[in-house]
């Protein structure tokens, strides 16, 4: 007896469970992974990805299925070094292109300022919130970043604990007038 559904259906039902319980379902079949994958699934999705290990981070967030995730928290990433952040920023500058939310707070370990300015750049020039809180900038890189926020779309910026002494003053009251 087969118990075949239309992958209509199947992606019905899939709407209805949890982001982990979809992650799960994904590794029944090469069926269910397809249909899984599908970017509408994941569109809402709060990504948090708890993944110590870096290659699997950059790989997973490569996959087109996050193509079209609104939220994305990176605190609790393990240690990356710089070269590996810039590489999971070239993907999601890549692929995700509806990304609302992202969230780098409490990586003091990694220095933001050395990573791929340019998809970092990109990236929040697109968003409408932000947390940059406790992260640390060298060169004073943070004023290259903060001057490319774009003001008609962002609503939340979060700077707790960021040093702002080498921040343009203009750009700071940009971003203060806007709030």
């Amino acid at each position: 007896m087969s118990l075949y559904l239309p992958d209509e259906l199947w992606l019905k039902i899939f709407q209805s469970i949890s982001v982990p319980d979809l992650c799960n379902v994904n590794l029944v079949s090469t069926d269910f992974n397809r249909i899984g994958s599908e970017q509408t699934l994941w569109e809402n999705a709060k990504i948090r990805p708890r993944i110590d290990y870096s290659q699997d981070v950059i790989e997973t967030m490569g996959q087109t299925r996050f193509g079209n995730m609104k939220w994305l928290d990176l605190t609790l990433l393990g240690v990356f070094n710089c070269f590996e952040m810039s590489m999971l920023l070239e993907h999601i500058h890549n692929n995700c292109r509806t990304l609302e939310k992202i969230n780098f707070g409490e990586h003091r370990s990694l220095d933001l300022g050395l990573v791929n300015q340019s998809f970092l750049g990109d990236i929040v020039s697109n968003l409408s919130h932000i947390n940059f809180s406790s992260t640390w900038w060298s060169d004073g890189l943070i004023d290259t970043i903060l001057s490319r926020i774009n003001l008609e779309k962002i609503l939340t910026i979060d700077l707790t604990y960021v040093n702002l002494c080498e921040v343009n003053h203009e750009v700071l009251t940009s971003l203060a007038r806007h709030a």
